[in-house]
């Protein structure tokens, strides 16, 4: 197997004798080029040569998923960041008035679809909550000022 030719693609940087001519590269040389990534990205030397052929696209598929999550992870720290620069600007304003920073947010960001659902439970429950007690105030009050017209109870 390690004499075999690759003689799959042509070369795109024109590396061989001619340009667009076709690498020659045996096997176990493709192999061996692509070792050193496997072997960052986790898998083990015994893995990468002896276990299922297939365990190197899951590898990569995972590696993907990593760098997905990585970036997503990145920019939502990002996105913290810029809140609090918002929150803070009023501070990095001259002025001969005081100047107040906003609040830093009271919760983390919603990311996922059950949070934003959860969180919009929650939001209205509490308006609602609000109203309640706003409306008890109200019959509280008014019925002070009835026994306060009509003198009795």
């Amino acid at each position: 197997m390690g004499g075999e030719l690759v003689t799959g693609s042509l070369s795109q940087e024109g590396d061989g004798p001619t340009k667009g001519s076709v690498p020659h590269l045996s096997y176990t040389e493709q192999f061996y080029q692509q070792l050193p990534f496997y072997l960052a990205i986790g898998m083990t030397w015994d893995q990468y040569w002896n276990e299922d052929c297939m365990l190197v696209k899951y590898y990569r598929e995972a590696y993907k998923l990593r760098r997905k999550e990585r970036n997503h992870d990145l920019w939502l720290q990002g996105l913290y960041i810029y809140h609090a620069l918002c929150d803070a600007s009023p501070l990095f304003r001259f002025s001969t008035k005081s100047q107040k920073a906003e609040p830093y947010l009271n919760e983390p960001i919603a990311i996922t679809q059950e949070e934003v659902r959860e969180r919009q439970e929650r939001d209205e429950r509490n308006r609602f909550m609000k109203m309640k007690e706003k409306m008890e105030a109200m019959v509280t009050k008014t019925k002070k000022q009835e026994v306060k017209e009509h003198g009795t109870g």
